[in-house]
């Protein structure tokens, strides 16, 4: 039997769909991305995909958000 794979989902506070970050992860590897700080709005430090804007200013746009994972 094939091992599971799984997604990783980034979800919306306001009505933004849904998006796919990341597909055919193990359990291991979508638990490990999911428990990583930069992985919720509430926690991340960082200018979200490298970008030199403020991660207040992005967060305000976007509201907030985070990461979770589900089977594909």
């Amino acid at each position: 039997m094939s091992e599971k794979l799984y997604k990783i989902v980034r979800q919306y506070e306001n009505d933004r769909k849904p998006r796919v970050m990341r597909k055919n992860l193990t359990i291991e590897q979508a638990r490990e991305h999911c428990e990583d700080p930069e992985t919720s709005s509430k926690t991340a430090k960082r200018a979200c995909n490298g970008d030199e804007v403020r991660i207040e200013k992005w967060h305000k746009a976007n509201k907030h958000w985070f990461d979770g994972f589900t089977e594909q």
